[in-house]
């Protein structure tokens, strides 16, 4: 004999409020979680969950239209909607997975309204409903493991894996009610049929705690990433510059790979500062840092060694190399011009030092020493120049 808790009417009653708490709380997350999209889709999912569950409750005490068919409406659209949550969510591409849900929900509606006036079949509904369930959990799982732009780690692969274990379960409780005795009674239904109610609990628990792992994982990324920028330019900074280039230069150490440094200073800078106020001075800097950062490769480093003096870091370049892209960040930098005040406009130089890696050396800052003596040669040359480091001096 079943256990009482294992009642069905009693796990409608269970899960609805289990359903109703999570989505009330996803929802208040979301609030003070902007940044994050679909998260307060999936809380109003499960919202919609609790009430279609509600309705199923309410068997034989409403009509079979609001318990049968729109009680699994509201159910199936509740899954739909978790999909559409967090594909937003995890950032995921599937140009036909928006097609599938009310494709199914379309089919749903039709075909329970047939079995339910026309032909009543209960086993029919039910293996419906499960293969609807199975083919939408599925899609999900998909999505998190193959189309997702953040891997989002072991929280990802759970959950997806979750999404995963369900739609097998689904496909095989539609399997097993293929050869089950025909059932009068859904209220009355077996173990099987039970179990889908406690998947369900177990679907809003663990998206949940999913959703909250993702969350908490990206934020501290993000604060990892922000002790590594210089909030004025967003440049790297120091602390972010002494990691790669720990690891570069191990790298040149092991591979036998060129490696070198620019170091560049905006010319007159204090001046500038001195005529114009450091609000503009802190214009120029930003100006100066993006006309950097559009003008070097996408694997170079740059990073911001302190006050108006920059360095990038070349893997893979040697001296000859590098020379080339610090003239044509000179000559960029020449020729931007950058709005300070309302119709004035001002132009700027800086000058640039190169220094390479020499096979020997074990430490990087012995290159930015010799790349801030080269910067030195071209300040006290005239400035607007670029030096390479004197090897034979």
């Amino acid at each position: 004999m079943m256990l009482d808790i294992l009642d069905i009417r009693t796990l409608s009653f269970t899960t609805m409020a289990f359903s109703f708490i999570y989505g009330v709380g996803l929802i208040v997350y979301s609030v003070n979680h902007r940044k994050f999209p679909g998260i307060s889709m999936i809380g109003i999912a499960f919202l919609v969950l609790s009430l279609g569950l509600f309705l199923l409750f309410l068997r034989h005490y409403v009509s079979d239209f609001i318990s049968i068919i729109v009680a699994n409406l509201l159910n199936l659209t509740a899954i739909v909607m978790i999909y559409e949550g967090l594909i937003r969510f995890r950032h995921a591409k599937i140009r036909w997975g928006g097609y599938l849900g009310p494709s199914l929900l379309i089919f749903v509606a039709l075909s329970f309204l047939y079995f339910t006036y026309y032909e009543p079949e209960v086993n029919t509904r039910i293996i419906i409903l499960a293969s609807c369930f199975s083919l939408e959990h599925l899609l999900i799982s998909y999505a998190l493991f193959y189309k997702t732009k953040q891997s989002g780690g072991t929280a990802n692969t759970f959950l997806g894996l979750m999404f995963l274990l369900l739609s097998v379960y689904y496909a095989f409780r539609a399997i097993f009610t293929l050869g089950e005795a025909e059932l009068i009674d859904f209220m009355d239904a077996g173990f099987i049929h039970a179990i889908s109610l406690m998947n369900i609990q177990a679907m809003v628990l663990f998206t949940s705690f999913s959703v909250v792992w993702i969350t908490s994982n990206e934020l501290e990324r993000e604060l990892r990433e922000q002790a590594r920028i210089d909030p004025l330019t967003l440049a790297y900074n120091r602390r972010a510059l002494e990691d790669v280039a720990g690891v570069e230069i191990s790298r040149v150490m092991r591979n036998k790979l060129p490696l070198s440094f620019i170091m560049c200073d905006i010319d007159h800078f204090k001046n500038f500062n001195d005529e114009h106020g450091h609000q503009v001075g802190d214009k120029v800097l930003v100006n100066f840092c993006a006309v950097l950062k559009s003008n070097i490769r996408e694997h170079d480093f740059l990073a911001r060694y302190g006050g108006e003096e920059f360095l990038v870091l070349l893997p893979e370049t040697d001296l000859q190399q590098a020379f080339a892209i610090a003239e044509k960040l000179r000559i960029k930098t020449c020729q931007h011009r950058m709005v300070i005040r309302r119709n004035r406009a001002v132009s700027i130089t800086a000058s640039f030092g190169v220094a390479g890696y020499e096979q020997g050396m074990t430490d990087w800052r012995l290159i930015v020493k010799a790349a801030d003596q080269a910067l030195y040669q071209a300040k006290s040359s005239g400035r607007n120049k670029v030096m390479v480091e004197d090897r034979a001096g």
